[in-house]
């Protein structure tokens, strides 16, 4: 090898040579791309509201634990106004994003739990203790601005996963739903047995047809 690199003229060497650091430097630091801008612009905006905010010294947690709390305590407009502009925040951002950028934001470990458990959430309070009729009572409590906040999660959730990626989301949930009301005096850390879910009660297009997953978008934008 040593006689090979004697016999290169020097110029064809000293060339390798620099190829040869450029190519380390691509492997070691590669060049920065848009989304990558982007991402480094969207964690810094929501320092404080979903990642931790250090000042001082001292490191305060993200305003979305409590905000996500008192919802899950109130279950009511006034009580998750704070948890569903937080989710409106971090769902906004995204869709003014580049539409590439999208799968690298949702993809955020933080980011990835703020939607996936807003959506569930959203569900979860719309559908109530027992299946709803199809119509307006699948709605449950929400009004037009909390059904336009899920249209807007959900978007999110189609850019980011696409269909497959989305109906496999939809079914996980859909697992969660209650088909009865709880039993009284039941102990509320027990599992649901497999006759209390909606699953062994309806097909899955008669749950999408119950869930807040069923609303035309289109009327919310």
């Amino acid at each position: 090898m040593e006689k090979f690199f004697a016999t290169l003229p020097k110029p064809i060497l000293i060339l390798g040579v620099l190829l040869s650091g450029v190519i380390v430097l691509f492997v070691l630091n590669p060049p920065h791309s848009v989304c990558d801008t982007v991402v480094d612009t969207f964690r810094e905006s929501l320092k404080g509201v979903i990642y931790p905010r250090k000042e001082d010294k001292r490191t305060f947690p993200p305003k979305i634990l409590q905000a996500q709390e008192v919802c899950e305590q109130g279950v009511t407009t006034g009580a998750c106004y704070d948890y569903f502009a937080i989710l409106k925040l971090v769902a906004k951002q995204i869709s003014n994003a580049p539409k590439e950028c999208a799968p690298n934001l949702y993809e955020i470990s933080e980011v990835k739990k703020v939607i996936d458990i807003g959506i569930e959430k959203m569900i979860l309070m719309a559908w109530g203790e027992q299946p709803p009729e199809p119509g307006p009572t699948r709605f449950g409590w929400f009004q037009e601005a909390e059904i336009a906040l899920f249209c807007l999660l959900r978007g999110t959730l189609e850019r980011s996963l696409g269909e497959e990626g989305v109906t496999a989301f939809r079914r996980k949930i859909f697992a969660k739903l209650p088909g009865s009301l709880p039993i009284v005096g039941k102990d509320p850390t027990q599992m649901a047995n497999a006759g209390d879910l909606a699953v062994s009660k309806f097909t899955e297009e008669e749950i999408w047809a119950r869930s807040l997953f069923s609303v035309r978008c289109d009327n919310y934008q």
